[in-house]
């Protein structure tokens, strides 16, 4: 059963085949500039985008992923100011020289699933090569300091997140962070329910701090940590982080997911 739930955590959820039609070089044609002597990129929309300073002369090599992937992390740098959105993608575009038109292909929700599944593998690499092993604590705070540059906004990545239709690929992405955390700092070997049970107690505390964050307005998110610090402690109490429950597991986690959305859903309509 660990297994099994193990391979729903481990998917990267950019593995996707992106259409064939985001192949760059059906954007991009070379010609000359006469007046200095330099090759200009020139896409299918008319526009010059490319100097020979920074055009990326193979970037007809690179498969669609990795241009995808360039895409998302330049938006990320607009999301503070432009929310996780449409407009956001549509900057990280032209950041890396494509067509803005580009971004079309994506969802907003493809932003968000990126921001998760990148900061979930930092964090694995983070937990598996640190030594000592880094406490429960000192595990969720380095994963919340990833989160934190993006706090302004970071409530509308929530709100995607927990949508309907995304529910599900969010649940993986977070069991994936949870996972990471018990096998690591908590050295879990449990195979009965506890197994399951651990994660979704360390899933709990980790959604319910970020949700903390974003309300937050004390200096250095003080108040954020103190409340991630006494849910651990209160986690840890509670049967040295085994819970007992007869509630089956997806029931739990669609729960606690609709409550906040409705938190969410409520902030937003202030």
């Amino acid at each position: 059963m660990p297994s099994q739930m193990s391979s729903l955590i481990g998917r990267f959820l950019l593995s996707r085949t992106v259409p064939s039609v985001f192949k760059p070089n059906r954007y991009f044609s070379v010609k000359a500039d006469s007046s200095s002597g330099r090759q200009f990129k020139s896409n299918k929309f008319g526009k010059q985008n490319l100097s020979a300073d920074h055009e990326r002369l193979s970037r007809e090599d690179q498969d669609d992923d990795v241009v995808a992937k360039e895409i998302l992390s330049a938006a990320l740098n607009h999301v503070n100011m432009i929310g996780w959105n449409e407009e956001a993608i549509k900057e990280g575009a032209r950041d890396v020289f494509m067509a803005e038109e580009i971004s079309g292909i994506f969802k907003e929700y493809d932003l968000v699933k990126y921001f998760f599944s990148e900061c979930n593998k930092d964090f694995e690499n983070h937990l598996s090569t640190t030594q000592p092993t880094p406490s429960i604590l000192e595990a969720l705070e380095y994963r919340l300091d990833k989160v934190i540059p993006y706090s302004p906004k970071f409530q509308e990545a929530l709100a995607l997140a927990t949508k309907p239709e995304n529910v599900s690929e969010s649940f993986g992405l977070l069991l994936h962070l949870a996972d990471s955390v018990v096998h690591h700092s908590m050295k879990d070997k449990s195979t009965d329910i506890n197994w399951y049970t651990k994660r979704l107690g360390i899933a709990t505390i980790y959604v319910a701090t970020e949700l903390c964050l974003v309300q937050d307005t004390s200096e250095n998110h003080k108040e954020t940590f103190e409340f991630l610090s006494r849910r651990l402690k209160d986690f840890e109490n509670f049967g040295s982080g085994s819970i007992s429950t007869a509630v089956p597991l997806p029931e739990l986690m669609a729960a606690g997911f609709t409550t906040l959305r409705n938190i969410l859903g409520n902030n937003a309509r202030r």
